[in-house]
């Protein structure tokens, strides 16, 4: 059942074919010669060695998952089991981590720089440098209307383009 929510196969329709059916290319077509090759040589490649691929699920979709193969040799035969587990989740939750991260030094970043400076154009300069450098932008641009309040005038300007003359 849990094989069955992750890959979206019936057991009808994956009982007696290649497990290779569950991995992506260019891992599918090179699957039985991994196998072939332990067999030749013994060396473990993954056999005992828990670790993150990538599984396909039979709507073509790719997904993280951890997998474990351990083998057993009996009657001169030998056997393989694997174990998978869907981390897409744990992933998710990782790449959130992540973007939270970045959010929150991008914050404290632009929160020293309207406390550390007391000129206009070196707080705007610093908080376009901290956009550029905490969200990957190509570059950032702060924009500030006249005193009329009719025109918006570029004030800073940082990443690729960093001048602040000029037509933009």
């Amino acid at each position: 059942p849990a094989a069955e929510r992750i890959f979206g196969y019936k057991a009808h329709e994956v009982v007696g074919k290649n497990v290779s059916l569950l991995t992506p290319e260019p891992h599918r077509s090179a699957h039985d010669g991994y196998l072939d090759a332990y067999l030749t040589t013994g060396v473990k490649r993954i056999i005992g060695v828990g670790r993150e691929v990538e599984g396909v699920r039979k709507d073509g979709a790719r997904i993280p998952i951890e997998l474990g193969i351990s083998e057993m040799h009996v009657g001169g035969e030998y056997f393989f089991t694997g174990i998978t587990r869907d981390i897409s989740a744990r992933k998710q939750a990782d790449r959130e981590i992540l973007e939270r991260n970045r959010l929150l030094a991008l914050s404290a970043e632009v929160g020293r720089a309207l406390t550390e400076c007391s000129d206009l154009s070196e707080t705007l300069a610093r908080c376009a440098q901290a956009i550029v450098a905490h969200l990957e932008a190509a570059f950032a641009r702060i924009w500030i209307l006249d005193e009329a309040g009719a025109t918006l005038e570029l004030r800073a300007s940082a990443g690729r383009y960093t001048h602040l003359d000029g037509p933009h």
